[in-house]
């Protein structure tokens, strides 16, 4: 399994409301073959905002392997997620890490 993580900075000015019709189109990426969850978290920047640098969400998608991760982002549900996307998004960061069956991350 892997854990296909996106942390978000949005462009400052962007509106919340124009986010959550953003990120309504990311749970619709669960349709991709190979998705088993799309779950979207608020990053809260409580403990050192400063470390947080401007992070406000986070995608977190989790993919069967890595042969389902090699067919998701050309996959047209990606794709139209990404196109409404990159448009508000400052800035993102994408991180891939492999999990195994029993929930510790594998080398």
């Amino acid at each position: 399994m892997i854990e296909h993580l996106v942390l978000i900075r949005w462009q400052p000015g962007i509106e919340r409301h124009q986010i959550n019709d953003v990120l309504a189109q990311a749970r619709k990426m669960s349709g991709i073959d190979g998705v088993l969850d799309v779950s979207i978290l608020r990053n809260l920047e409580k403990a050192r905002p400063e470390q947080g640098k401007g992070i406000n969400d986070i995608l977190r998608i989790t993919i069967a392997d890595e042969e389902a991760l090699a067919g998701f982002g050309p996959a047209p549900l990606h794709r139209e997620f990404a196109k409404s996307m990159l448009p508000i998004a400052d800035d993102i960061t994408i991180v891939d890490i492999p999990i195994d069956p029993a929930g510790s991350i594998s080398s």
